[in-house]
C-alpha cells in the first residue's frame, strides 16, 4: 500500500482519447449514413473516406485504452490499469506497420501506454517487470528516428526508472538516471524555467 501511495497519480478530469473516439464514431455513422443515400458518384468518394475512416480504430482503441489505463490507475485499480495498458500495447504493435507507411516508428500513444504499465507494476510491487518495461521503451526512444530522446517523453521515463531503481536497491544508479532527466529538463526548457515548475 505504501508504494502504491507513491506512484498514484492525480484522478483524471479530461479524457481526450475517449473525447475524440467518440467523435471519430460519430463521424462514421454519418459517412454509412451518407454513403447509403447518396448517388453512385457520392458513394465512390464517401467509401474512400470510410475505409480511411476504418484505418484508424486501432489508433482510437489504443487511445482510449491509455486515457482508461490512467483513470483506473488513479482510483488505485491498480490489476485493472495493468491489463488496459498491456491491452493498449498490443493494439499498438498493430499500429506499427501503419506507423511505418507515414514515417513514423512506433504508435504515437506507445510511450505513455508503456508509461502506464511501468507505473502498475510499480504499484503491484512488481518491480523487475517495470524496470524491464522502462528499459525497453527508453531503448526505442533512443534508437528510434521519429521518437526524439530529448522530447518530453524521455524524462518522464528516465524519472520512472530512476523510482523503479530506487525501489530495487540501485540508489546510485537510480540518483545517475534522475540526473539524466534533470539535465534534458534544463536542456529542453532552460533553467530559470525548470526552477520555476
Amino acid at each position: 500500500q505504501r508504494n502504491a501511495r507513491l506512484v498514484r497519480k492525480t484522478s483524471p478530469k479530461f479524457f481526450p482519447g475517449i473525447t475524440f473516439s467518440l467523435k471519430w464514431l460519430f463521424t462514421g455513422i454519418v459517412f454509412a449514413m451518407v454513403f447509403a443515400y447518396s448517388p453512385q458518384l457520392m458513394r465512390n468518394i464517401v467509401a474512400f473516406l470510410l475505409i480511411i475512416w476504418a484505418m484508424l480504430a486501432p489508433l482510437m482503441a489504443s487511445w482510449s485504452l491509455l486515457d482508461l489505463s490512467s483513470w483506473a490507475f488513479a482510483e488505485g485499480r491498480y490489476r485493472q490499469a495493468l491489463s488496459l495498458a498491456t491491452a493498449a500495447l498490443k493494439i499498438d504493435e498493430w499500429i506499427r506497420p501503419m506507423a511505418n507507411l507515414i514515417g513514423m516508428s512506433e504508435s504515437p500513444f506507445s510511450v505513455f501506454n508503456s508509461l502506464n504499465q511501468a507505473s502498475s507494476y510499480q504499484a503491484l510491487g512488481q518491480y523487475k517487470e517495470a524496470l524491464d518495461v522502462l528499459k525497453n521503451v527508453l531503448a526505442k526512444i533512443e534508437n528510434s528516428e521519429t521518437l526524439d530522446a530529448d522530447a518530453t517523453a524521455a524524462p518522464r521515463v528516465l524519472t520512472s526508472l530512476a523510482l523503479t531503481k530506487q525501489f530495487l536497491g540501485d540508489f546510485v544508479g537510480a540518483e545517475n538516471t534522475l540526473r539524466r532527466s534533470l539535465t534534458i529538463k534544463e536542456g529542453k526548457l532552460g533553467r530559470d524555467e525548470l526552477d520555476d515548475e
